[in-house]
């Protein structure tokens, strides 16, 4: 398998992580909401799930960026931290859509701090992708982290028309 990240020059923040198993085929596009401590060599909790998801869906790769790129266990120092986003997170977002055949977005609820997942949902459909998620939260906004679904989730579009008009207000 190749196994691959990609770091600040600090180590601060993670904006890529790569995990690839079959070339032949198609990759997947995770967006979470922060990195913890996968690496080129360790996998967490997080990273195992979204394999498996990879797996089931017929992927031979799946790649992980994040809306902030900050590495953290805790997912609240992203309010404390003054720059939890990261300078290039933007940039690798945009390269990682353009190598990916299908984008799974799963930020969970607290995306929603400083309107980070209005932003980056926004600046992908301006590119023209569309967005899928594994389950939505229980009040019907948010996709869900993959951590705690259950194996039988399906794909489902995320971006609907009705997200996009209040997206576009």
């Amino acid at each position: 398998m190749r196994r691959e990240a990609f770091f600040s020059n600090d180590c601060k923040y993670r904006y890529s992580l790569l995990r690839e198993w079959d070339t032949s085929l198609p990759r997947v596009l995770y967006i979470m909401l922060n990195p913890s401590v996968a690496d080129a060599e360790i996998d967490d909790q997080t990273i195992k799930r979204c394999t498996y998801f990879a797996e089931k869906f017929g992927f031979g790769s799946l790649e992980v960026v994040n809306l902030y790129a900050l590495i953290s266990t805790d997912p609240f120092e992203i309010k404390t931290e003054s720059e939890p986003i990261g300078k290039d997170n933007d940039y690798h977002i945009l390269v990682a859509a353009k190598r990916a055949s299908k984008i799974i977005v799963a930020w969970g609820e607290k995306g929603f701090y400083n309107q980070r997942h209005n932003k980056v949902t926004r600046m992908l459909h301006d590119n023209g992708y569309s967005l899928y998620c594994l389950k939505l939260t229980k009040n019907g906004h948010y996709p869900r982290h993959p951590s705690r679904l259950p194996s039988c989730c399906q794909l489902e579009l995320f971006t609907t028309e009705e997200f996009l008009k209040k997206l576009y207000k």
